[in-house]
């Protein structure tokens, strides 16, 4: 097996209009998916309250300032935070849209890129998360 090496700038851009950004796919194995999700100040777009019970999700706050729903409870996070997601919790996340912000999320198993790519086509995040094991509320 052979390192993945994937520099600033370097990934696989999908857009997501429904969250008023995109997501670009840093690294995809069958063993997990890392991509990185970035927003403008003045930028709060996010996904709607979802879960996967397929699997775990973990986000790191590269910059900015995010909010995360988990359940009913509520965390700002800022850079250097780690929110770890169990599979099957209902959350969604946000930039606060105060500052320019940075996500990296590491999604284990893989596979949610084809999900991003499904939803980029349709727009339509309910009907792509019910093909990849992603239900919204």
């Amino acid at each position: 097996m052979e390192a993945i090496v994937v520099k600033r700038g370097e990934g696989s851009a999908i857009p997501r209009p429904g969250t008023h950004g995109s997501v670009t796919i840093k690294s995809a194995t069958g063993a997990s998916t890392v991509f990185e999700t970035q927003r403008r100040a003045g930028d709060a777009g996010g996904p709607g309250v979802h879960s996967h019970p397929g699997f775990d999700e973990t986000f790191y706050v590269v910059s900015g300032e995010w909010e995360f729903i988990v359940g009913h409870d509520t965390v700002t996070a800022d850079a250097g935070t780690v929110v770890h997601l169990p599979r099957g919790v209902f959350h969604t996340f946000r930039s606060t849209g105060r500052v320019d912000g940075t996500l990296v999320g590491v999604a284990v198993p893989g596979g949610i890129e084809d999900f991003f790519e499904e939803a980029a086509r349709t727009a339509h995040d309910d009907e792509a998360g019910k093909r990849h094991g992603i239900e919204f509320a």
